[in-house]
């Protein structure tokens, strides 16, 4: 049964909270304040598209190229529904989301390495998300969100690492803008875009590929919230282009240029995820990070009418570089391998009254690209049938 006293205070903490001044406010302006209990539903999709550039090892000044070429690739997805409750100040005072569905596919190929090339993988994982929903409430005095299931429930520990900005609020101007008017967002502001479910947790398959997850678990081609809690540089350049009018409402189009840096120290994670054999041998990690960078082109459409998001979609191109380095020779000296991906990041949020109906983009489809050193063409799930990848749980 859900925590009814805890879901019980958080409902008593929003009905003290501060009315909308909706009424008064400038009906053309960029601002959070939808209808109270007013629902939309949303379709939200990530898709990271990498091939390795460059994998090498080094000791001191030699340097050695490793064989072969590495695909990765990967799709987030998430249906949902929000009911804001209440909303102020430019946030959602109280807020029920409903997760409909959540999900990630994984595709990982390396090939060129003989035959000691691991077979393409691909898996589907699901998240014991679906079927639950979670009240959030702004806790004045915490400066952040109380959550707790007010429905089916899940691991509590999962509640600690949602988001809850899926309205994409950090693209928003401080106060009042017209068009032609340009802004600045931070890149550590922007985690909220780029990660707005915060880190999702996903069922782990007994058989996934052990190489697979620690590149995810990195911050790889999924989990950016993550990455976002280390150092970051650069951010977005924000644009009011345009009033249009979409199907009979007003709405705003902000033009958005991104070009950031994040850099994740992996030292501690690399120890805790050492595998048997390397605790075996006492491995130490003693250099391990990863760094990514994106630029590209968004658009943010804001429905002035309804105060909320209309719809998002990005393009950026991305770079990955992971350094893992540890001490051998008794420590005097550190064997570093690199990975440098290159690739594409994609992605979208769709907004309707009414839920999202299924369209050829929602479907979780991996494309599993030519055939690769001979090997037949199909989808990945052992089906032989190219088609969408089924859950494997």
């Amino acid at each position: 049964m859900p925590d009814v006293l805890l879901c019980a205070g958080i409902l008593a903490l929003g009905a003290a909270l501060p009315a909308s001044n909706r009424e008064t406010d400038d009906p053309t302006r960029i601002a959070f304040d939808p209808d109270p209990v007013r629902a939309v539903h949303k379709y939200w999709r990530s898709v990271h598209k990498l091939e390795s550039e460059a994998m090498f090892y080094t000791v001191g000044d030699e340097r050695a190229e490793l064989p072969g070429k590495l695909v990765f690739n990967t799709i987030e997805e998430a249906t949902l529904r929000d009911e804001y409750r209440a909303s102020a100040d430019g946030r959602p005072m109280v807020l029920r989301r409903t997760f409909d569905d959540v999900r990630r596919g994984v595709r990982f190929a390396l090939s060129g390495v003989g035959e000691t090339a691991p077979e393409p993988f691909t898996m589907l994982q699901g998240s014991d998300l679906t079927g639950c929903s979670v009240l959030y409430t702004w806790v004045p005095s915490e400066q952040g969100y109380g959550s707790c299931y007010d429905a089916r429930e899940t691991d509590e520990e999962i509640l600690a690492t949602l988001g809850e900005d899926l309205d994409l609020r950090a693209l928003l101007p401080a106060g009042p803008v017209t068009p032609g008017d340009a802004w600045r967002v931070e890149a550590a502001e922007l985690r909220a875009v780029f990660a707005p479910l915060g880190r999702v947790a996903y069922r782990q398959l007994k058989d996934a590929d052990r190489i697979v997850v620690r590149m995810l678990e990195a911050g790889i081609g999924s989990d950016l919230a993550t990455v976002f809690e280390g150092e970051s540089l650069g951010g977005a350049q924000v644009t009011f282009e345009e009033i249009r009018e979409i199907e009979g409402t007003r709405i705003a189009a902000l033009k958005v240029v991104y070009d950031f840096k994040l850099n994740r120290d992996l030292r501690e994670y690399a120890m805790r995820a050492r595998t048997p054999a390397e605790k075996k041998s006492a491995v130490t990690y003693v250099d391990a990070g990863l760094v990514l960078g994106f630029q590209g082109n968004g658009e943010l459409l804001w429905n002035l009418e309804e105060r909320r998001v209309h719809g998002y979609r990005a393009a950026l191109a991305e770079h990955a570089t992971q350094t893992l380095g540890h001490a051998i020779g008794g420590g005097q000296k550190t064997r570093r391998q690199t990975l440098r991906l290159v690739g594409t990041l994609e992605q979208s949020l769709q907004v309707r009254p009414t839920p999202v109906p299924p369209t050829p983009a929602a479907g979780l489809v991996i494309d599993p690209g030519p055939p690769e050193d001979g090997a037949g063409a199909g989808d990945g799930d052992g089906d032989g049938d190219g088609g969408p990848v089924t859950d494997r749980r």
